[in-house]
């Protein structure tokens, strides 16, 4: 099972990444979304990656962490 999270995190990882690259801001925190559905929370690395697209876009605000 951790082993099954683990691959889950790089997939939603990278599909996090593709769309930051592609500019497509919305379909980046979406992913996200869908990881946390999935039980799978944010990580650093996931977090960095929705901070770099917000960023990207001045949306800087919508990547805060929820407490």
């Amino acid at each position: 099972r951790i082993l099954e999270e683990a691959r889950a995190r790089e997939l939603l990882s990278a599909l996090m990444h593709a769309c930051a690259r592609a500019g497509r801001v919305e379909d980046a925190f979406a992913v996200h979304a869908a990881g946390e559905a999935a039980g799978l929370g944010a990580n650093a690395h996931s977090l960095s990656i929705l901070v770099g697209a917000a960023g990207s876009a001045r949306q800087l605000s919508r990547a805060q962490p929820r407490l």
